[in-house]
């Protein structure tokens, strides 16, 4: 971030500086002696600089991914909204049949048995979660 007076305090090293500053280390400049360690810190801020580069790529590109899986999600979702948020009326008898056995007699598992029972409650009838028993100790 750049200081208020760029003057006095300078506080952004451009990668162009760092770069200088490592290559004349390598060729032992005479006006940069003693400056290994650094020549050394240069590097590794050259390095760092890069690598975030690098990561902030693959963030956009993951960003852009998750947002095309979020659009792939919703457009499920919308179809889902459709059938739960039916009025009982217009809700297909065959389909509320089908729903109320497949509650009875296949035991749905988690979400699957929520869904169920929701769209079985909004439309009046009352299905309430059954709790198997525990396995017997001996």
């Amino acid at each position: 971030m750049p200081s208020k007076n760029k003057r006095e305090y300078p506080t952004e090293i451009t990668n162009a500086q760092l770069k200088y500053l490592i290559t004349a280390f390598e060729n032992n400049m005479a006006e940069f002696y003693p400056i290994g360690r650094e020549a050394q810190i240069a590097r590794e801020l050259l390095s760092q600089r890069e690598q975030n580069l690098s990561l902030s790529r693959q963030l956009d590109v993951m960003t852009a991914a998750a947002q095309a899986l979020r659009d792939e999600m919703y457009k499920g979702d919308a179809k889902l909204a459709a059938i739960t948020a039916a009025k009982p009326e217009a809700l297909p008898r065959h389909i509320f049949s089908m729903l109320v056995n497949e509650l009875r007699d296949v035991p749905a598992i988690g979400c699957k048995r929520e869904l169920i029972i929701g769209v079985l409650n909004r439309h009046g009838v009352i299905a309430e979660p059954v709790q198997s028993d525990p396995p017997a100790t001996e």
